[in-house]
């Protein structure tokens, strides 16, 4: 079976490092790529099963990638998950409402970053995520 790839947009290098280090080490292929005008082009060449946009990123250029990504015609259904630990509340709000499938604020564990990613794509996917008992 082939590995799940999930794309990681991020403005923060360290976090992304460590993000990527996490599902790389649970037997994810990952990515790392900055929010770019070419961002969708990007997913739609990758075909990513998961984007994590970190919210380090200006919040409306993140906003705007979401709504994007909604409205293309191969990621329409992808999940996205933000992450960024001092999101406050109306960021979240946002960007539940322009389409993210979950907003994380809070510290990184990777355990339960992992359960979490591996719940999103069992649902989204219907498969078993990678790793003995998907870990």
């Amino acid at each position: 079976m082939d590995r799940q790839k999930v794309l990681i947009i991020s403005a923060d290098g360290f976090q992304a490092k460590f993000i990527l280090d996490c599902l790389v080490e649970a037997g994810y292929e990952a990515w790392v790529v900055e929010l770019e005008d070419s961002t969708i082009a990007m997913i739609q060449k990758v075909n990513p099963d998961l984007v994590i946009l970190n919210w380090g990123l200006q919040s409306e250029r993140g906003l705007q990638l979401i709504r994007s990504i909604r409205e293309a015609d191969q990621a329409e259904s992808l999940p996205i998950l933000v992450s960024e630990v001092e999101m406050q509340e109306q960021e979240i709000l946002s960007s539940l409402e322009a389409g993210a499938d979950i907003s994380l604020r809070e510290s990184f564990h990777p355990r339960v970053f992992l359960a979490r990613v591996n719940s999103i794509l069992k649902r989204a996917h219907h498969v078993q995520p990678p790793g003995p008992a998907g870990r």
